[in-house]
């Protein structure tokens, strides 16, 4: 994930999210996320201001606490839950909104 930080590109870091989001249906990208904590990781991008990247991170994070144990994990980040309702909030963005109030009632 250190080669993404290096990007500044909004297409290239929210497609790269976009991407994530389809590894971690896998049972090995389930497994992935969670050795490399990709909640965190993805914590950091859901506080970008860019639109297209906030809204690709709260879609990940959505797809990535389907399972309990995600979901545990996630409710202990920092800034997490309190992102979510803000972006929940967001009425110039449906996505973001429905991706952050699917995940908001699990981490409150």
């Amino acid at each position: 994930m250190d080669i993404l930080d290096e990007r500044t590109e909004t297409e290239v870091v929210s497609k790269t999210l976009d991407c994530l989001t389809l590894l971690t249906f896998t049972r090995a990208g389930e497994q992935m996320a969670q050795d490399i904590n990709l909640l965190e990781i993805l914590n950091r991008y859901l506080h970008d201001e860019r639109p297209e990247v906030h809204t690709s991170a709260a879609s990940t994070i959505m797809y990535c606490t389907v399972k309990t144990k995600a979901k545990i994990t996630a409710s202990k980040i920092d800034g997490l839950a309190k992102r979510l309702l803000d972006l929940c909030q967001n009425s110039l963005n449906s996505s973001t909104q429905i991706y952050a109030i699917k995940l908001k009632p699990y981490l409150v």
